[in-house]
């Protein structure tokens, strides 16, 4: 059995959170729901200083996305930072959602703040510059719904 741990960094909003409970368990469903039915999920709820005592019985780390802003310096934010660069340094696996992709940005040391054109916030469409990874689209184009006003502003 595969281990991932959720670093969970907020609390869903009011509206959804009836419905998806919280972000842990959201991610958790929606891994299930992709056929990860030979993992293990354990949710870690970082704002309040939750970790494991070791990332090593874990196969990845998911970061979470959160209304905070990943270049803060909020003392939780500031240990996630810490945390995270010792994964990256320990080659562990990371994937991040809106926030948690941009912190692991910084954390390899990325540009990130403000977005120049405001808040993104509905469907948009993205150029993929990738087109040798496995279900790259056809048309180098795809659409997401999104929220967000931070974002990566340079490669690290």
């Amino acid at each position: 059995m595969k281990k991932l741990c959720i670093l969970e960094n907020d609390d869903l909003s009011p509206e959804i959170a009836p419905l998806y409970k919280r972000y842990g368990a959201m991610f958790e469903r929606l891994f299930r729901d992709a056929g990860a039915t030979d993992w293990e999920f354990e949710v870690f709820y970082t704002p309040l200083g939750e970790y494991p005592t070791s990332f090593d019985s874990y196969d990845a780390v998911l970061l979470t996305g959160s209304k905070a802003d990943s270049f803060s310096d909020e003392a939780w934010i500031v240990e996630l930072r810490r945390r995270v660069t010792e994964l990256l340094e320990q080659k562990k696996k990371l994937l991040g959602i809106c926030f948690g992709h941009q912190l692991i940005a910084i954390c390899l040391g990325a540009k990130v703040g403000r977005a120049p054109q405001g808040w993104g916030v509905g469907r948009m469409s993205y150029d993929w510059h990738a087109a040798e990874l496995p279900l790259a689209p056809e048309d180098k184009k795809m659409s997401l719904l999104v929220s967000h006003r931070d974002q990566v502003l340079e490669l690290p």
